[in-house]
């Protein structure tokens, strides 16, 4: 029988190699390593030892096994295995970056139209510029909080709940689908004199750098991009000390922008021509992400309470379904979305029901599930959990007779699918 050594090894998984190390020298006479499952790596993977790591050679990023087996001259030593923790700096940065980038995402363009309007019409007052970028920095950042902070505290509690938990709220859904209307009713003028009521929807409308920035994170918070995912994924389940300084890299990240614009008009001031009818234009033409949001949310209410689900060619996903279609030794392709991820819907659109991909499917007898979630499920919470994140979009593939997965990119083209299904 194997001995156990008792400490656990550390896993880092690179594009084409699993390291394992421990803290001290490993047993003396390490051969190889063996994980308790197949389908982490080939058994005949080059392995090189070096001290207290040990290489594993492989063609593809590999997953990390729970435990194995230490072989050495001396006997087997049977072990656990954990992921070694990145470093704090290094995920602090990876947040700040998918910040930065989810400016990009579909999510934010209907808010933050709102602060292309307010740009135009300030980008020539000087006065007050910095106080104006730091309200709104403000505003993204205690939104993020108040996100987080709540995600935490629900969390704690046990409720299976992710990145953009509140979009599965239909009340909150319709609440947003008001502020939005109110939105438009004050950009279209609709309410010309100036009442308590219209100084209020002034502010709400984004006019106020504070609650511009809160808005645009409430309504962003459904998506996720490049970066950001692993980032929120590792955070999720560590600890406040871990988690909450994450989220707030991720607030820096997505503010800085619209911030520096803030602070340096003369930018915006050199691209846009003088005062005039042009802006009553802009006006009009920014106001048309807005009116794709009500309706967009509208949709999304409307599937929350009536629309059953017509999958088609895609399976409802669950865990025994999934399961039992890798047991078989078929290849499986995992769908993770939700009606208010609008990145989820654009890949749908320009992937996922392509002719190109559905033909890819079909030649390769793929089966496809779909994890719609839309609404709170806790299935689906802990099949997320499982691939270590807690947001959507997530893709993850199964090639024929694998069980090792491969998690495709958040920002999915046909190029993307159609090569990880070909390979």
């Amino acid at each position: 029988f194997p001995k156990v050594l008792n400490e656990p090894l550390l896993a880092k998984a690179k594009s084409n190699a699993l390291i394992l190390s421990s803290q001290n020298v490993f047993p003396d006479g390490v051969e190889y390593f063996v994980a308790s499952k197949k389908g982490f790596f080939d058994a005949g993977a080059m392995q090189t030892i070096e001290k207290n790591k040990l290489t594993i050679q492989t063609q593809t990023k590999p997953l990390i096994p729970d435990s194995g087996l230490l072989m050495t001259k001396n006997g087997a030593f049977f072990v656990s295995v954990q992921p070694q923790k990145p470093n704090m700096f290094f995920l602090l940065l990876l947040a700040f970056v998918g910040g930065l980038i989810l400016n990009l995402m579909p999510c934010v363009f209907p808010v933050l139209s709102l602060k292309a309007i307010h740009l135009a019409k300030n980008s020539r007052k000087k006065k007050g510029r910095v106080l104006r970028a730091a309200l709104y920095v403000s505003g993204v950042l205690c939104s993020f909080l108040c996100v987080a902070g709540l995600l935490y505290f629900f969390k704690k509690g046990g409720a299976a709940l992710g990145w953009g938990f509140q979009l599965q709220s239909s009340a909150f859904v319709f609440a947003m689908i008001v502020v939005f209307v109110l939105i438009l009713l004050y950009l279209f003028n609709i309410f010309k004199m100036k009442t308590d009521y219209t100084d209020t929807l002034l502010k709400v409308s984004g006019v106020n750098s504070f609650l511009t920035g809160f808005f645009a994170v409430l309504i962003a918070s459904p998506c996720t991009g490049p970066f950001m995912g692993a980032a929120m994924g590792f955070a999720m389940f560590e600890s406040a000390a871990v988690y909450f300084p994450v989220f707030m890299a991720l607030g820096l990240g997505y503010a800085l922008p619209f911030a520096l614009l803030e602070m340096y008009p003369k930018v915006v001031k050199n691209i846009l021509p003088k005062p005039g009818k042009w802006m009553v234009r802009l006006k009009y033409i920014l106001s048309v992400p807005i009116i794709l949001t009500v309706l967009w949310l509208s949709w999304v209410l409307y599937h929350q309470l009536w629309q059953k689900h017509q999958l088609s060619i895609w399976e409802p996903y669950s865990e025994a379904r999934v399961s039992e279609a890798l047991d078989k030794g078929d290849a499986v392709f995992i769908d993770f979305t939700a009606k208010w991820c609008l990145s989820c819907l654009l890949n749908e659109k320009t992937t996922l029901d392509s002719k190109a991909f559905i033909q890819a499917v079909k030649e390769n007898n793929i089966r496809l599930f779909k994890a719609d979630w839309t609404s709170k499920s806790n299935e689906i919470f802990e099949a997320l959990k499982k691939y270590k994140r807690s947001s959507v979009p997530l893709y993850v593939f199964y090639p024929e007779g694998a069980e090792n997965y491969r998690i495709l990119p958040q920002i999915l083209t046909p190029d993307v699918a159609l090569t990880a299904i070909s390979e």
